[in-house]
């Protein structure tokens, strides 16, 4: 059954779309989505595809943030590889604030990347805080692990990364934990 109603989804002849999940543009490179709102930069994680050949979920497209955000709750990284074109638009996202809850894992706010491009985006007051584990972490504000990846013009202005956690196995930079090629 399909509620036509809905105001979650657009129901044309051959799919089904979500609604509301960012407002403006089509993801593409001359109508990328634009995100203004906590809520819109928190939904680009409902953007996974499933790649059938390497079966595994990754988010590709346009990205570009039109305001300045602020997150107040701790921030859970976009779990799915990004793949895509995030342009910050000289903006800037703050209050990034994680927990390390696991270990062998990345966080930022990517957890990983591949073949992404990300240019003139701002990261001010990111804070990670260690948990009781131990284990292997990358720790990067855009992202915990990028392969094959480019960054322009972006930076960290403030913060504290890998507070309080001295593994020697774990991987910490600004921008990036760590990076593959």
């Amino acid at each position: 059954y399909i509620d036509t109603d809905s105001e979650l989804f657009e129901y044309t002849s051959n799919a089904i779309t979500k609604k509301g999940l960012i407002q403006e543009g089509d993801g593409t490179s001359s109508s990328p989505y634009l995100i203004s709102s906590f809520r819109e930069l928190n939904n680009i994680r409902e953007f996974a595809v499933f790649d059938s050949y390497y079966e595994s979920y990754y988010i590709k497209g346009y990205f570009k943030l039109t305001e300045n955000i602020t997150i107040s709750d701790d921030w859970q990284p976009i779990e799915t590889c990004f793949k895509g074109n995030f342009n910050g638009n000289s903006k800037t996202i703050s209050n990034i604030s994680m927990t390390i809850k696991s270990s062998n894992n990345y966080y930022g706010l990517f957890r990983s990347t591949d073949n992404a491009t990300f240019s003139n985006l701002n990261i001010s007051n990111v804070t990670v805080y260690s948990g009781s584990n131990s284990g292997s972490v990358c720790i990067g504000a855009i992202c915990g692990f990028a392969s094959y990846s480019d960054f322009t013009g972006c930076m960290v202005k403030s913060g504290t990364m890998g507070a309080s956690y001295n593994n020697y196995a774990s991987s910490i930079g600004g921008l990036v934990g760590f990076s593959s090629h």
